[in-house]
């Protein structure tokens, strides 16, 4: 397995192609991930994560924290914690002030965060139950609600958008933090759970059924 990096083209396709979410984060950065026989199986992608607040749990600066947001993989690169374990490494090499990758797995696509726990990041328990809110007849992610309206807040999208909109309750997401700082190891020891179990089906997390694609050239990273 090789990892090198991804260029935007690139991971746009593996996120349309290999990822539930159909969705390209904003300001990504990531990985292109090569099999042993140097096929092209999808990237693996970084960003500043949707949460302003991302860095308060670890009382550290915004600079020095980001979300690890897709793992958009075709199923033919072999073990996806493998990849993930080399993504760390190599984010860590292209932006050395990070102390801290958080993540989110999220049950209502059927993840519990395997592939976390097999790189031995910590887990601080359920986030959120929230699928989303339903406007207009379709329920849509809180973050997509944001990014259209610049807002979210549920009393807004009453008054100006549907009045019987409504937030759609869902199943947890469970969220990891991977610790470069292991000094931050006391700000959530207090926190810190055991692993949720997995299902009985084995969870590969690595998106959509397989499908191919082509080799992508790759651009220095930026953030």
């Amino acid at each position: 397995m090789r990892l090198a990096q991804a260029t935007h083209s690139a991971m746009q396709y593996a996120v349309k192609h290999w990822h539930y979410s159909k969705s390209m984060p904003s300001n990504a950065v990531g990985y292109s991930v090569f099999n042993d026989d140097g096929e092209w199986c999808g990237c693996i992608l970084f960003a500043l994560g949707a949460n302003p607040c991302i860095n308060t749990d670890l009382n550290i600066n915004k600079k020095e924290v980001i979300e690890l947001v897709r793992v958009a993989l075709n199923g033919k690169h072999g073990k996806t914690s493998m990849a993930v374990a080399i993504a760390l490494r190599l984010i860590k090499k292209h932006i050395p002030y990070l102390k801290a990758i958080v993540s989110y797995a999220d049950e209502n696509q059927g993840h519990l965060g395997t592939i976390y726990q097999a790189t031995n990041w910590i887990y601080t328990g359920e986030y959120a139950r929230e699928n989303g809110i339903h406007i207009n007849g379709k329920t849509t992610h809180r973050r997509t609600v944001n990014s259209r309206y610049n807002t979210s807040s549920l009393e807004w999208i009453r008054e100006n958008i549907d009045s019987s909109a409504h937030i759609i309750k869902g199943k947890p997401k469970h969220k990891y933090y991977y610790l470069y700082d292991k000094s931050l190891m006391g700000i959530l020891k207090d926190r810190q759970k055991p692993y949720p179990k997995k299902a009985a089906a084995e969870e590969t997390e690595s998106g959509d059924q397989p499908e191919t694609g082509g080799l992508s050239p790759t651009l220095p990273l930026q953030l």
